[in-house]
């Protein structure tokens, strides 16, 4: 099998080239799980907590991904473009993450090739962003001085080498240097010497790979590895286990695992046979120990879960748990009902820890299939899981958003129109008229407004996918986690269907359907009708306290019990107000009037 792992991972990886990129890519940690389905120019984000259905918190975001990694419930997130960085909430909100202009040998406009969650390498306290950045090959200067962590030897200006080495860099002390395949002898000139290729045939350079921490406002050099060859195919696959960082160069039979600490700085962790002839996929904490999950051949092919699937087409997945005291690896492959699970070549899983449980999904048949192991390997059972299926968060909130707004300007342009030119006297009515029980006029308000929220919903279950969970996407709307685009329109479509409603009916009448039931009447000052705008700017402001919140609609209610003639907000800003007829009791006789002639 040693002989041939050379040959097969040629073979993997010939067909990991032909295919195209991964489209899928998990990350989590012990709070969260975050899914990235990344498109040509676009990427869509899902994410889970332990336990929880999937929900869809943003779709085509604009922008090229190059790693990402789950800290506590957000996403960290870094992009080609500039090297910007970004940390998504589970809402879909994205805030500017930690600057790296002005640190220790980082170009801010390089964004690292691996970033993962990890504390304690600079002094972290709790869990931050740790981040490898790649830079060309060279001497290491000395870092900043920094009180908290001791600071390696820099090479001395004396002894630094002033050419390009053309063997094995040199080092300073504390750091590792990797020789990587033979090269050109010393006294080959740099013209001739030709390019170190991978197992695949790519050409390789010489690198180094800067390590920062985010420590609170800023981002901390830790330390440096010097002399390490790299393919453009190569990933670097990082992961911290207690206060120990590690570093997996996945290059097929090439592979090497580099280890970092405050006491020994940098080493080399031998693999043995771990993945040999394998194709590695991930590198994760697992209850405190690293787990490295790795592709290969299957060893008996007749005994896998897919009997019919050709042999040479399908691979399986096999975690390799490191000892304690780094005494080499155990081996264990993933399972179902016993048997080893296969994946096709073309669309091995990508994983992901969630909770100390090892999350693997993947694509099969055109469906997205996902399961959960520990570190025995036995995934109890395989569901369809769609994290996209469910409703899109969109520009829900966005549209909702605007719509209040230009409620608002309306407001504020109606009480700019009806400004009064003199002081106004107060407001009051006939003796016929009073003011209208605020309970009859709750009642009548509902019984106009529900109607309009009974046809939006209505619409909006008419506009949801075939097959859509109804009561768990209610639930996710109650809970403020999604509002589809759909949702926000059918909101304001029936937010201003009752405005129009109100506006022309108490215009007409007087009186909506409600208040007619209840034998209530909307007036004016002393009582006259009402001009179409003192009703659009008191229904104007009623939408405005039903589209922002309860406890604003409570404060318009208030206003009802603190005024002499019952009047909400609105029918302050109108001076108008809702009345019901009052029955003249029984007159009085007036006395009669003194005769002038009984005058004395």
């Amino acid at each position: 099998m040693t002989r041939l792992a050379p040959l097969l991972v040629l073979v993997l990886s010939a067909v990991a080239a032909a295919a195209p990129s991964p489209s899928h890519r998990l990350t989590g940690s012990d709070e969260s799980l975050w899914l990235v389905r990344s498109g040509e120019r676009a990427f869509d984000l899902a994410a889970k907590l332990p336990n929880k259905d999937w929900n869809a918190v943003a779709r085509e975001l604009g922008g090229e991904l190059v790693t990402a990694a789950a800290i506590d419930k957000n996403l960290h997130a870094f992009f080609r473009q500039g090297g910007l960085y970004v940390i998504y909430d589970m809402e879909g909100n994205a805030l500017p993450g930690l600057s790296p202009r002005g640190v220790h040998r980082w170009d801010d406009n390089t964004p690292p090739v691996a970033i993962c969650a990890g504390k304690g390498l600079a002094g972290a306290p709790q869990d931050a962003l740790v981040a490898i950045v790649q830079r060309p090959a060279g001497p290491i200067p000395a870092p900043p001085t920094r009180p908290s962590r001791t600071t390696a030897p820099a090479t001395s200006p004396a002894t630094a080498p002033t050419t390009a080495p053309t063997t094995a860099p040199t080092t300073r002390p504390g750091h590792f240097s990797d020789p990587g395949p033979p090269r050109a002898s010393v006294t080959a000139s740099p013209s001739t010497q030709p390019v170190p290729r991978s197992a695949s045939g790519q050409p390789m350079q010489m690198v180094n790979l800067a390590v920062y921490e985010a420590l609170g406002s800023s981002w901390e050099y830790v330390d440096e590895t010097q002399g390490v060859l790299l393919a453009r195919e190569h990933r670097i696959l990082p992961v911290v286990v207690g206060d120990v960082l590690y570093i997996l160069i996945a290059q097929g039979p090439d592979s090497r695992l580099l280890a970092w600490d405050q006491r020994t700085r940098w080493r080399s962790v031998p693999l043995g046979q771990a993945l040999d002839g394998s194709l590695p996929l991930a590198a994760l904490n697992v209850h405190g120990r690293l787990t490295l999950l790795a592709a290969s051949p299957p060893a008996a092919p007749e005994q896998a879960t897919q009997p019919s699937q050709p042999a040479s087409d399908r691979l399986q997945v096999s975690l390799h748990t490191l000892a304690i005291a780094e005494e080499g690896f155990t081996s264990q492959t993933i399972r179902l009902a016993g048997s080893p699970l296969l994946w096709s070549a073309d669309a091995l899983p990508t994983a992901a820890v969630l909770a100390d449980q090892i999350a693997l999904l993947w694509q099969e048949q055109g469906q997205t299939r996902m399961g959960y192991c520990d570190l025995s390997g036995e995934i109890p059972a395989v569901h369809d899981s769609d994290a996209f299926a469910g409703p899109d968060r969109g520009n829900g909130d966005l549209y909702l958003q605007i719509f209040r707004y230009l409620l608002l300007a309306g407001a504020f342009t109606m009480m700019f129109l009806m400004r009064p030119r003199t002081l106004p006297k107060p407001f009051g009515l006939p003796p016929s008229q009073g003011p209208a029980p605020i309970a009859s006029r709750f009642l009548a308000g509902l019984l106009d407004f529900l109607p309009f929220m009974f046809l939006a919903s209505g619409a909006y279950l008419v506009l949801l996918p075939p097959g859509t969970n109804v009561d768990q996407h209610a639930r996710q709307i109650m809970e403020g986690t999604v509002l589809p685009d759909a949702l926000a329109w059918c909101v304001i479509s029936g937010m201003t269907g009752f405005l129009l409603y109100s506006t022309l009916m108490e215009f007409y009448f007087q009186a909506t359907l409600g208040k007619m039931l209840f034998r209530l009447r909307v007036v004016g000052d002393e009582g006259r009708k009402p001009s179409l705008r003192e009703v659009a700017a008191r229904n104007l402001m009623k939408v405005i306290a039903l589209s922002f919140s309860l406890f604003l609609l409570g404060i318009y209610a208030l206003f009802m019990l603190l005024t002499r003639m019952r009047q909400g907000l609105g029918d302050m800003v109108a001076r108008t107000t809702v009345t019901t007829e009052v029955r003249p009791g029984p007159v009085s006789p007036k006395p009669p009037e003194p005769d002038d002639d009984q005058v004395d």
